[in-house]
């Protein structure tokens, strides 16, 4: 998903060598590059996560990742 927005964010949901679905965000904030990565169980999980992050980038705000 290409969230857009000020920080041009993009949010992607991939597959892990073991299986596990991973939802992984990218965006520019302060002119450096950040990331965040989250491995979830469950495809339903995984899209709801994946929707959550780039809502937030597309309003300018950095994802909560704890």
């Amino acid at each position: 998903m290409r969230a857009g927005g000020a920080l041009d964010g993009t949010v992607t949901i991939a597959l892990t060598p073991e299986g596990r679905l991973q939802v992984e965000a990218a965006w520019r904030a302060g002119g450096s590059s950040r990331s965040a990565v989250r491995a979830i169980d469950g495809h339903f999980t995984a899209r709801t996560l994946a929707s959550e992050w780039a809502d937030t980038l597309a309003a300018g705000r950095e994802p909560v990742t704890a």
